[in-house]
C-alpha cells in the first residue's frame, strides 16, 4: 500500500480511527494507561454491590476513551464463607463485519474461593487488529458478602504540562546547587552537569 497522507485534504473522508490510533501511539507508546486529567477514573464505594468509577481519560494502544461524569459498576453478592475478586475493565470491543468500535467499562466476576485469585482477562492487540482486548482498571475484592477493598491496577502518564513544569523545577534546583558549591581554589564545580549524565 502507498503511503497515505492523514492530515491532508483529498475531497472525500479518508481518516479512519486507525490513523488516529496509530499516531496516538507513535506519541504516546503502544501501552495503556490512564492520562492525568478531571479525576483520572477515581472510585467511591456505594454498597457491597456497587461502585462508582469516576470520570477520566485512558491510552489503550493508542485508542482514546474517556468517561464523562462517571458510571456505576454494579458487583454481584459475595458468598458466606468464601472470598472473591472481581476485576472492573476498560473493554476494547471490534465488530468484524462493520468495523464498528466500541470501550465500554465492564466487570469481570472471578470464582468464589477460599482463596480468591483474579479472573482472566482478554489480552489483545488493537493495533494488530484484534477484536477485543481488556484493561485492568481496579481489583474489587470481597470476603463473605462484604466488599473490603478496591485496588488500582492502572498507571497514570503526567501531560506535557506538568512533566514540562517539573523539568523546569529540577533544572533551577540543580543550577542553584552549581552556583553554591565551589572547590577550595574557588573554581566551580559542574555537579549539575555530572548529574544529568
Amino acid at each position: 500500500m502507498s503511503m497515505h497522507l492523514i492530515t491532508g485534504y483529498k475531497g472525500e473522508k479518508h481518516v479512519t480511527s486507525a490513523d488516529q490510533g496509530s499516531y496516538n501511539a507513535a506519541l504516546w507508546g503502544n501501552d495503556e494507561f490512564v492520562l492525568e486529567r478531571g479525576n483520572q477514573f477515581s472510585y467511591e464505594i456505594i454498597s457491597n454491590t456497587k461502585v462508582k468509577i469516576l470520570d477520566g481519560d485512558l491510552m489503550c494502544q493508542g485508542r482514546h476513551a474517556r468517561v464523562e461524569d462517571y458510571e456505576e459498576m454494579l458487583i454481584d453478592n459475595g458468598d458466606q464463607g468464601l472470598n472473591r475478586h472481581d476485576l472492573i475493565v476498560a473493554e476494547y470491543t471490534k465488530q468484524s463485519g462493520s468495523g464498528i468500535e466500541a470501550m465500554t467499562l465492564k466487570v469481570i466476576k472471578g470464582t468464589p474461593a477460599a482463596s480468591a485469585v483474579d479472573p482472566a482477562v482478554t489480552t489483545g492487540s488493537i493495533l494488530g487488529g484484534d477484536l477485543i482486548h481488556q484493561m485492568p482498571l481496579y481489583r474489587v475484592k470481597l470476603e463473605n458478602i462484604n466488599l473490603v477493598a478496591v485496588e488500582k491496577l492502572f498507571e497514570t502518564v503526567e501531560t506535557m504540562e506538568t512533566e514540562s513544569r517539573d523539568c523546569r523545577r529540577d533544572h533551577s534546583s540543580h543550577a542553584s546547587n552549581y552556583y553554591k558549591r565551589t572547590t577550595a581554589s574557588g573554581r566551580y564545580r559542574d555537579e549539575c552537569t555530572a548529574a544529568n549524565r
